[in-house]
């Protein structure tokens, strides 16, 4: 009999169960014998697993006092669980398994019972592998109308065009479909016959409405020119689409073609804030994931039966379906949203109405969208009145913007500038850097507006009160600094007291006392060497030394001669006494200087 789950054999095993409960002592062999045959078991665990499985009572005992206790050492089958955990991957595959861990650990330091106990713990704890592979909780997520969240997803099409290959049958078209292995990671050579004849498909869903859009390229692979050409593609007014518009938040793989700099740079201009899913983390993106399949299932599956000569017409034709498909007109097929029971194309309408319609922002022209593809933020210095200027391109001359307390702008600090170019805003983004964390901050500037003098409306008027500048960071830290080193004084009185030298920290700190208790290690004297002073520049007991104008007009005078440049400025070097005039003149008398001479420093 099969063990199928119904009614007849439920209650068969039930009425089993029962009779085992109630069976006296030495009758429950015979009772087992007659369901094993019933049923067709081999063995009696068969029907008590089946009996526990479908919690059937079958037994009169009592329940252990010490059920769910063990011996196992609860720290030991932690630590096995922790290493299952560690030896998973990301594609399912366990590295780790219960015997490797038991015998890794039990050579250091832990111990544990049998193999099939540990199994047996582990999975009535949830703490085996195959339990902490499941996925965590998922966190319910709103959108709050139209066009406030977009997802964009790009995927690799199973479908390619290879003008050298056979025709399709019957037609004058090259359409192919790529089995699996030819785009396998792990096989090169097949995935290389494909990497110049791909088709990847672009999807983007709105969050609110479920609206698809969808766009073929052909490429090798992902890059920033076909992310960038497909997000504006999808929010410029095309002709036979209604929907369009910017969305507030765009949601995009971590790929680097996704927040390379000028897709960030194209979204942070047109103020759509550019965010990114973790890695590998797809339920995040359901949403435009879910419409990938829709797509592979509903329209790539109609190229099967009606093939088309090119991504060119792959989109002619794509196009046509995603109108039908968002506004639920494909014959015989429902393609309401579910949770309104509308289709997307009219829940997306909603977008009109007075609630949301200033929700609807409108792209600016292509041409400008890609002009900020390729503009490169630029440098502006920081005036000490937080002014800097630019040359927005939607006025086109120079324009002052006012930075005033704006986090990581310092004066005399550049900060770097791009402009803003939705709906002809003539604000711009200035990046900054936050002084604790280091990252980057984005701040929106308006105009500082001026009035027919040229003077900014935000300054203060002469005779009518003075209002400080706001303090930035150095400002801030000059504060605190006065604030320590002269503690209960005003800042004013403080800056005076720093000004005028006053003695900091209430004359508390020992900036030098403390080096006279130095403890200085003892050196080895070392003998220098005397060098012998000619007896010329020796002078008498108590004898004083002549200035240099007498010294040099009483050696011209012995000499009977003037004395040259070079033997004035060495007599000017020199000490010289009255008692050694004659020496010395007669030193300078031959010729001595000039040869190197010996010079005396210091008196005697």
């Amino acid at each position: 009999m099969s063990a199928t789950l119904n009614h007849e054999y439920f209650d068969a095993l039930r009425n089993f169960a029962l009779k085992l409960e109630k069976a006296a002592h030495g009758t429950k062999q015979s009772i087992i014998s007659d369901a094993l045959a019933y049923f067709g078991w081999s063995n009696h665990h068969k029907l008590y697993r089946e009996m526990d499985k479908h919690g059937l009572k079958y037994s009169k005992r009592k329940t252990r006092s010490d059920k769910g206790k063990t011996a196992q050492d609860e720290t030991a089958l932690e630590m096995v669980a922790a290493t299952l955990h560690t030896g998973s991957r990301s594609n399912g595959k366990q590295m780790m398994e219960v015997p490797n861990a038991i015998s890794i650990l039990s050579q250091n330091g832990y111990n544990f019972m049998s193999k099939s106990t540990v199994n047996r713990l582990l999975r009535e704890r949830n703490m085996n592998a195959k339990a902490m592979q499941r996925d965590s909780a998922a966190t319910q997520l709103r959108s709050l109308h139209p066009n406030h969240v977009h997802q964009i997803d790009p995927s690799l099409c199973v479908i390619y065009y290879d003008p050298e290959s056979k025709k399709v049958k019957g037609s004058n078209v090259f359409q192919n479909l790529a089995d699996e292995s030819a785009f396998y990671k792990n096989k090169p050579d097949s995935f290389s016959k494909t990497a110049k004849l791909r088709v990847w498909r672009y999807v983007c869903t709105d969050h609110t409405s479920g609206h698809i859009w969808v766009k073929y390229y052909s490429a090798a692979g992902e890059s920033m020119q076909l992310v960038a050409d497909f997000i504006l593609w999808c929010w410029i007014k095309q002709q036979e689409r209604e929907a369009h518009g910017l969305p507030y938040i765009l949601y995009v793989d971590r790929g680097t073609a996704n927040i390379a700099k000028p897709v960030k740079r194209l979204c942070d201009s047109l103020n759509v804030d550019l965010r990114t899913h973790d890695t590998g983390n797809s339920r995040a993106k359901g949403q435009v994931e879910n419409a990938n399949n829709i797509v592979e299932k509903l329209f790539e599956s109609r190229l099967l039966l009606e093939p088309v000569k090119s991504v060119d017409e792959m989109n002619d034709a794509v196009f046509a379906w995603q109108n039908a498909y968002n506004a639920d007109l494909i014959p015989n097929y429902d393609a309401k949203l579910s949770r309104t029971n509308k289709s997307r194309l009219d829940v997306w309408r909603t977008i009109h109405t007075a609630a949301y319609s200033k929700h609807l922002r409108i792209c600016p022209p292509e041409q400008i969208c890609r002009y900020m593809l390729s503009y490169e933020p630029v440098e502006r210095k920081v005036k000490n009145n937080y002014v800097i200027t630019f040359v927005h391109p939607a006025i086109g001359t120079s324009v002052p913007y006012l930075l005033e307390g704006l986090l990581g702008v310092l004066i005399g600090e550049k900060v770097r500038v791009a402009p803003i170019i939705l709906d002809g805003s003539t604000d711009i983004l200035v990046f900054t850097k936050d002084p604790l964390s280091g990252k980057e901050i984005v701040h929106q500037v308006q105009v500082d507006e001026r009035d027919e003098f040229g003077f900014s409306l935000a300054g203060s008027v002469i005779g009518e009160g003075y209002a400080a500048l706001a303090d930035d960071q150095i400002d801030g830290n000059k504060k605190a600094a006065n604030a320590l080193a002269y503690a209960g004084l005003s800042q004013e009185d403080a800056e005076k007291a720093r000004k005028k030298h006053d003695t900091p920290f209430n004359g508390e700190i020992n900036a030098h006392s403390h080096l006279k208790d130095i403890q200085h290690t003892a050196a080895f004297a070392t003998k220098g060497h005397e060098i012998d002073v000619p007896e010329m520049f020796i002078p008498e007991k108590g004898e004083k030394r002549l200035d240099a104008l007498d010294a040099r007009m009483q050696i011209s005078e012995i000499i009977d001669r003037p004395l040259s440049v070079a033997e004035a400025e060495w007599i000017n070097d020199q000490e010289v006494y009255p008692s050694k005039l004659n020496e010395i003149a007669q030193y300078v008398k031959s010729g001595a200087l000039s040869r190197p001479q010996l010079k005396v420093v210091g008196d005697h």
